[in-house]
């Protein structure tokens, strides 16, 4: 299951979105999630972040953890 990651601002660069995955991560890690790692893509010039989470079952605990911790997410 692959959760989308925002940043924090639409104009943001694929720095800007790296930063949100390294968090999002962390956060995951945190909340005892299981993950199978992360990273940038670009599409129509906006740089988007994705996690790919180890479960599927994780999907909706893995939002709320996200949510909590201020980071836009979204399951994609």
């Amino acid at each position: 299951m692959r959760i989308m990651i925002q940043p924090p601002d639409h104009t943001s660069g694929a720095r800007h979105a790296g930063e949100e995955v390294s968090k999002a991560l962390e956060v995951l890690n945190d909340a005892f999630i299981k993950t199978e790692g992360g990273g940038t893509m670009t599409g129509d010039g906006i740089v988007t972040g994705v996690v790919v989470l180890g479960s599927d079952d994780d999907a909706a605990k893995a939002l709320d953890a996200l949510g909590k911790a201020g980071i836009k997410a979204s399951i994609g």
